[in-house]
């Protein structure tokens, strides 16, 4: 990957980066791939889809079919955007208030 498109990619994944409106509405996205833990420095982590259960103030929640990744060394969990939107969805901590 040539010097350019690696600091775009970091530009984005550390959201300094903005997409023009027409990028915005296509839901552009850069796939990286983790190959070391960030956590303990293994390269046992693996990318994983399953479902995924969290917890928020007592409710349970379960966000089907999510793909992040996992260490197998650790235990440490990586989730990139499209996974934390499909979490925010779900989690009721996002939950709209009802007036």
């Amino acid at each position: 990957m040539s010097d350019v498109l690696v600091r775009i990619k970091r530009a984005v994944l550390a959201g300094r980066y903005v997409f023009s409106e027409k990028a915005r509405l296509e839901e552009v996205s850069i796939m990286v791939k983790i190959a070391i833990c960030p956590s303990c420095g293994s390269k046992k982590i693996k990318q994983v889809r399953r479902d995924w259960t969290g917890e928020f103030q007592g409710q349970t929640y379960t966000v089907p079919d999510l793909e992040f990744y996992e260490c197998g060394e650790c235990g440490e969990k990586v989730y990139d955007r499209e996974a934390m939107r499909k979490i925010e969805a779900r989690s009721p901590a996002f939950a709209r208030v009802h007036v």
